[in-house]
């Protein structure tokens, strides 16, 4: 699973549980590449915000205190894939029903020709 945070409400759900700036008071952004299995977590980028600009570490060092947050992080936005994923297997399973047996909440009025 990895580029696991792609798009913006998967991004949100990983941000949620990151502090919204560093302990030294600055922004950053930051890119994990997360393996469920092993429960591991590879930080492929991290950029800070500094007065002059952003600063990207190439060797995507980030600080020590943010290991636990970025894990709990990746945690729950795989739950919450995994959710999704459950979701939508039973959306599907719901319409395949309905169109095998037709809408069972379906009544048919007066109005209605055979």
């Amino acid at each position: 699973m990895s580029d696991l945070i792609l798009e913006c409400n998967e991004y949100a759900e990983f941000m949620k549980h990151m502090p919204e700036v560093l302990n030294n008071g600055h922004a950053y952004l930051i890119g994990v590449d997360y393996n469920p299995r092993s429960n591991t977590f590879v930080v492929n980028s991290f950029e800070e915000e500094f007065d002059h600009g952003w600063i990207q570490t190439v060797d995507g060092k980030y600080p020590e205190y943010l290991h636990c947050r970025i894990l709990d992080g990746c945690q729950a936005l795989h739950q919450m894939l995994e959710q999704r994923e459950v979701d939508n297997e039973e959306a599907l399973s719901i319409d395949d029903f309905i169109h095998e047996n037709g809408n069972a909440m379906y009544k048919p009025s007066r109005y209605d020709r055979d």
